[in-house]
């Protein structure tokens, strides 16, 4: 019996409760781990057993999609929303370290615009003013159109698309 249990079970236990804890198999024992991994994996199998085949399949081809089509475009269709080519155009033009910004809805395809485009930072344009910088980080700047300026995600609903401004 471990001396803590020895030493406080007199005091919140009855001597016949402490007798029966002495009884007990010690739990790191080689036999009862052997029982809790055969249930655990017997409780795997019988899990894995019930999912129908279609399921995986289905899962299957979805992953194969998203290789092909890429995170933006397989995100953006499977959701009926438009502009995963402006995801690309900016990952494209952009290094990483730098922050965009951008304005519009924030419900819809700006949804998914912050994981799509990480490390940049995306900053709404109004919280930004005239400067170059924004937290230590440039801000990003572009020439698109035969037009330089700042580049902006506009978001509008179930679209998204670069403006320079």
């Amino acid at each position: 019996m471990p001396r803590a249990v020895r030493e406080y079970a007199p005091h919140i236990l009855s001597m016949a409760a402490s007798r029966s804890l002495a009884k007990l198999p010690p739990v790191a024992s080689s036999r009862w781990c052997l029982v809790l991994t055969c249930a655990l994996l017997a409780h795997a199998a019988w899990g894995v057993s019930r999912l129908p085949g279609k399921v995986i399949a289905r899962r299957l081809e979805q992953i194969g999609e998203h290789r092909d089509q890429g995170a933006a475009a397989f995100l953006f269709a499977a959701n009926r929303l438009t502009g995963a080519e402006a995801i690309d155009w900016v990952r494209a033009n952009t290094p990483p370290n730098t922050v965009i910004a951008w304005t519009g809805d924030v419900k819809g395809a700006m949804e998914f615009a912050p994981a799509l485009l990480w490390p940049r930072l995306l900053v709404a344009e109004h919280a930004l003013g005239k400067s170059a910088q924004y937290a230590g980080r440039r801000i990003a700047e572009t020439t698109r159109d035969g037009r330089r300026g700042r580049m902006v995600l506009v978001a509008t609903g179930a679209s998204l698309r670069v403006e320079v401004r």
